[in-house]
């Protein structure tokens, strides 16, 4: 039978040598956590196992009281204890392990300790995190649609250049950029909540619980904005500090009520550092980010080492891109506690160690320093490996770190390493024993996607189809029971599919998944146009070429078009990150309707083609390419004096550009001035572009130019001519391997 096992903190302060002799007893009281006001009756809790290693084992009686005798410590130090709840309460979790990790040792007043169902508190978290994330995503959108608006007014009123239409923009790209944070903020701010014991807290956290239930995230900040008074609830907290040091002063006399004293200020202060957690969570899930960080700053002022406010500081100022000063947070961390290693259980030390090597790990790929997210992701998984080999809860760690670590190797492209690490968490996924189902089924998605894209990148594009479709699978179970959460790893999948599927020639299966992908694409770009429209151009071009290829190059067109002005709005709003993908479009647009035989605009396309890439100041390789197709069009169109004066053009100012110089040769012969082409056709003999001959080439497109119908009747005969002259001088097979 699994036991569920918690491990608190323990930091051990100012022993004295007399202090292994002393016997201090800890007592304590356990009862089932009630997450609603109403909830009366109190559950006490017996038979949960707490042990401390310097302790003998005991457990809770039917009240739900122990006593654990600590022996070895001085009284006042700060220790953890170890939870096990047995018999019917096995699948029960500590709910509040973090307000319990630091017990002052000599406490006159019980230690509360509160479990709940695991599965509850999920689907507690879960509820509260789908009704929040839906008004969110309303209050989102309604923003977004007054920002339109304002573009539009501001657009008509042709203020294109104005400060104010800048901010509007800014705005709302700041929409999009932060709804990824703004969802993972909510699920934290959910966990939270549920974890507040509601029949204990005071009539703010009840206030608080009640409106954050109702969804209506505007009015808890709003709320606890108004309840909250840091500045006088600090002097409030000061005043009993120095409260305190009278008391200490007279410690003999008045030991007890300077110990009742002390355990108040404690309270008082965690109650106020709690708050101003709360305070910064609240903040940022409503992207406020000044005050998201003067609360957390001020929980840091209120307790400097605290690993919680440490923690989620760290995290927070990662998930707004702030990385420098989050991994120095997470490295003062890191320190804190190898520093205090011998004071600490070592279950919490390892664990606490590895999650802070993992949250470096991202920050650093984040930044795509991937050699020192290898460094740090190396430490985590010997540290989960370790852990695991204790108690298998911490088997989630252990894949989450195997697939970090799978990914750094990834992204420096030693695919035989990341495989290895990805069919290791594969393989321990597959066994079941992560427990949780939703958590394991997430996580075997994450791997199996993992997989197929190593496989894909290694050129196994069976291997990466079925790694695909299972993950495909267990996204679709998902989906249909979260649509909200899952449906963009789902888009993602079938995109995954499309790419895998395209790359072997099954173009039928391919377009059948970028349809797919692109009608769960449209859901989630009208629920967020910003965050989505990059990643639904990409997918339409897959589909317009994947059509394309069958034949279909009108209907191919339509999607071409769409692409295109989507990545139209993106360049404009970020030019720099933009104008390779738009220019991409253009030029597909360009072969689309030469492949249709409507030479005249796909010459005109490719005219503005390049008028783009001058105005974006694109590489000198890529104008050249596009000046190279559009001599090429202009072939087809029979401006042939054009077509040479162009490459000729592109010539002077590159001439090594010998990719160039057979579109010049066709242009020559098909005006008719046979001897100069002649010449230039044989000055190609030879001559390769990117591993192919340029004769060849030239023989390969005069053929396609006749099939198109491209070449007037009377060069008809000089160019069939040509063709055979070519595939004469060309090399045999047995030549060629010589």
């Amino acid at each position: 039978m699994k036991v569920i096992r918690y491990i608190l903190i323990a930091l051990a302060l100012g022993l004295s040598s007399t202090a292994w002799a002393q016997k201090i007893e800890l007592r304590g009281i356990i009862c089932v956590q009630r997450s609603l006001p109403k909830e009366a009756t109190v559950e006490y809790v017996s038979d949960v196992l707490i042990e401390h290693p310097n302790a003998k084992p005991t457990v809770s009686d039917t009240q739900g009281t122990f006593t654990l005798s600590i022996i070895g410590l001085a009284r006042g130090s700060q220790i953890g204890i170890s939870i096990k709840p047995q018999g019917k309460y096995r699948d029960y979790v500590v709910v509040n392990e973090h307000e319990i990790s630091n017990i002052t040792l000599g406490r006159t007043t019980p230690v509360q300790v509160y479990i709940c169902k695991r599965k509850e508190l999920e689907e507690r978290k879960a509820e509260l995190i789908g009704i929040n994330i839906d008004r969110y995503q309303r209050a989102r959108q309604t923003k977004l649609a007054q920002l339109k608006n304002h573009v539009a007014e501001l657009e008509s009123d042709h203020q294109h250049q104005s400060l104010l239409y800048r901010h509007v923009l800014d705005s709302m790209q700041r929409l999009s950029r932060e709804q990824e944070a703004m969802l993972r903020h909510i699920r934290e701010y959910a966990d939270t909540f549920v974890r507040i014991n509601l029949e204990g807290a005071d009539s703010t956290y009840r206030e608080a619980y009640s409106l954050f239930e109702r969804g209506e995230l505007d009015s808890v900040s709003n709320y606890l904005d108004q309840s909250f008074d840091y500045k006088s609830e600090y002097e409030y907290l000061q005043k009993l500090e120095q409260e305190s040091k009278v008391y200490q002063e007279a410690k003999q006399a008045f030991e007890e009520a300077t110990q009742k004293r002390n355990e108040y200020t404690r309270s008082v202060k965690d109650l106020l550092l709690r708050k101003c957690l709360l305070m910064a969570q609240t903040h940022g899930l409503r992207s406020e980010r000044d005050q998201a960080i003067l609360r957390y700053r001020q929980a840091l002022e209120l307790d400097p080492k605290n690993h919680k406010v440490l923690f989620d500081y760290a995290s927070y100022l990662q998930s707004i891109g702030r990385f420098s000063e989050a991994q120095h947070l997470y490295s003062t961390l890191l320190t804190e506690l190898r520093e205090h290693q011998g004071s600490h259980p070592e279950t919490y030390i390892l664990r606490s160690q590895a999650s802070l090597l993992y949250n470096l790990g991202l920050n650093a790929k984040s930044q795509g320093q991937f050699a020192s997210a290898e460094q740090y992701d190396a430490e985590a998984l010997a540290l989960w490996e370790q852990l695991a080999k204790q108690d298998l809860e911490h088997l989630p760690g252990l894949v989450l770190a195997l697939n970090g670590l799978g990914a750094d190797h990834y992204m420096q492209q030693r695919l035989g390493e990341a495989e290895a690490l990805y069919l290791r968490s594969l393989e321990i996924l597959e066994q079941g024993k992560l427990g949780n189902n939703r958590t394991q089924q997430s996580y075997l998605v994450q791997t199996l996607n993992n997989l197929g894209t190593c496989a894909y990148t290694a050129g196994r594009g069976e291997a990466a189809e079925t790694y695909y479709l299972k993950a495909l699978s267990l996204q679709e179970a998902l989906a249909e029971l979260h649509p909200q959460l899952y449906k963009r790893d789902l888009y993602s999948t079938l995109h995954n599919l499309g790419t895998c599927a395209q790359s072997r020639q099954q173009d039928e299966d391919a377009e059948r998944y970028y349809r797919r992908g692109i009608e769960i694409a449209r859901l989630l770009l009208s629920e967020n146009p910003e965050a989505y429209e990059s990643s639904f151009a990409i997918s339409l071009h897959h589909l317009a070429l994947t059509i394309s290829k069958q034949g279909r190059h009108s209907e191919a067109e339509a999607y071409h078009r769409e692409a295109l002005s989507i990545r139209q709005r993106l360049y404009a709003r970020e030019p720099r990150r933009h104008w390779g993908a738009l220019s991409t479009t253009m030029a597909f647009l360009s072969e689309n309707l030469y492949r249709q035989g409507r030479w005249s605009e796909a010459t005109q396309q490719q005219r503005e083609l390049i008028k783009f890439m001058e105005q974006a100041q694109a590489p000198e390789e890529n104008k050249f390419t596009a000046i190279g197709n559009l001599v090429y069009f202009l072939v087809g169109s029979g401006e042939y004096t054009e077509a040479e004066q162009k490459a000729r053009t592109a010539l002077a100012l590159q001439p090594k550009a010998h990719w160039i110089k057979p579109h010049l040769a066709v242009a020559l012969l098909l005006e008719g001035r046979y001897e100069e082409a002649r010449a230039a056709f044989d000055e190609l003999t030879n001559l390769k572009h990117n591993g192919r001959r340029l004769d060849t080439l030239i023989a390969k497109g005069l053929e396609h130019l006749l099939r198109l119908g491209a070449i007037p009747q009377e060069h008809r005969g000089e160019v069939l001519q040509t063709i055979q002259r070519i595939k004469e001088q060309a090399p045999s097979p047995n030549t060629s391997r010589s």
